[in-house]
């Protein structure tokens, strides 16, 4: 499976494929400067080892290499 990074993780859309990533068998990590997004999208999401959550910017080259290592999508 593969490891995916899901950008703005903490809003309605983003959460939800997440949720359904992981649901598959995928490795997730959500990220979001939680502008619109809100955190408490993500609190089931949590719960699962295979989801990671990183507050960060797009914007933020220093954010996005937080970010990015291991993802392949």
């Amino acid at each position: 499976m593969s490891k995916i990074l899901i950008t703005g993780a903490a809003g309605f859309i983003g959460s939800h494929l997440s949720q359904r990533l992981l649901k598959e068998g995928h490795e997730v990590v959500g990220f979001d400067n939680l502008s619109q997004g809100d955190i408490l999208n993500l609190e089931a999401l949590e719960k699962d080892r295979k989801f990671t959550f990183i507050k960060g910017d797009i914007l933020n080259p220093d954010d996005l290499k937080h970010a990015l290592p291991g993802c392949s999508v």
